[in-house]
């Protein structure tokens, strides 16, 4: 079983987190950025209806808490405002390690991923109206490090 600082760490270094990658019409993303901030992405067709910065932590295994900022962009943050009630969430998670991959539907674009999160409910604000089925399955590429991943060192002079 993974550590709170290791699923962190996946949670990370995968950066962008996709819903519905098959679905070109679709951006429901999240990025979670490794200095603990992110933003919570939710687009189909041609509109984007919300742009949630946040900023993340993994409190302990199997939870990921949420604390949202004024949504910056989107058709729906005009008219949403956060309060106590909505300003924080507390989900809980899975990792799952395992290859995703396809075509997206309308152009031939293949994907892969190789981590699958599962979310206990979908990661935008609470209060908000959404549209479409609105995901809690993300999928990412997380980059496995090993010794031979250390950055190389300056070239040697010539001789």
């Amino acid at each position: 079983m993974a550590t709170a600082a290791e699923d962190r760490e996946v949670l990370a270094s995968a950066g962008t987190w996709r819903a519905t990658p098959g679905s070109y019409s679709s951006l429901r993303s999240l990025w979670l950025n490794p200095d603990g901030t992110g933003e919570l992405v939710y687009g189909y067709g041609q509109t984007i209806y919300i742009v949630a910065p946040c900023a993340w932590e993994v409190p302990a295994v199997g939870r990921l808490r949420l604390t949202y900022a004024a949504p910056t962009r989107g058709r729906l943050a005009a008219g949403f405002a956060l309060t106590d009630e909505n300003r924080v969430k507390e989900l809980g998670y899975t990792l799952a390690e395992g290859r995703v991959a396809g075509v997206e539907d309308v152009v031939p674009n293949p994907y892969e991923f190789n981590r699958t999160l599962d979310l206990s409910a979908p990661p935008w604000p609470d209060g908000l109206d959404l549209p479409y089925e609105v995901p809690r399955v993300f999928y990412g590429r997380v980059r496995e490090v090993t010794a031979g991943d250390a950055e190389p060192s300056a070239a040697p002079d010539a001789v």
